[in-house]
């Protein structure tokens, strides 16, 4: 990842690595959370940045994600790990949140 970073002929710009995090999150963190939790384990680095995320969500930083109005509602209330990851939640996955939770 350094060298892709390092390498002049590509901008990424943080910004652009950023969005979309709704069409993203649960394919490159959700799929390895659950990867690690149907092995009784965790993968304490994405929790964090699950955390991470949410946080960012919940800033008035400009988000550019198609489900921008829903993910901004969703993290806004109460239980907001199961209404974004949760069975019926906005992104629902094979991840239980309320497992690593308390």
């Amino acid at each position: 990842m350094l060298d892709r970073f390092a390498n002049p002929a590509l901008n990424h710009r943080l910004i652009q690595i950023a969005m979309d995090g709704s069409q993203k999150i649960p394919q490159r963190w959700l799929e390895t959370l659950a990867w690690h939790q149907k092995r009784g384990a965790r993968c304490p680095a994405l929790e964090t940045a699950i955390a991470a995320w949410i946080a960012f969500l919940r800033s008035d930083h400009p988000l550019d994600d198609p489900l921008a109005e829903q993910l901004r509602t969703v993290v806004g209330g109460e239980r907001a790990m199961e209404r974004l990851f949760g069975a019926n939640g906005l992104l629902p996955s094979g991840w239980h949140p309320e497992d690593v939770i308390a």
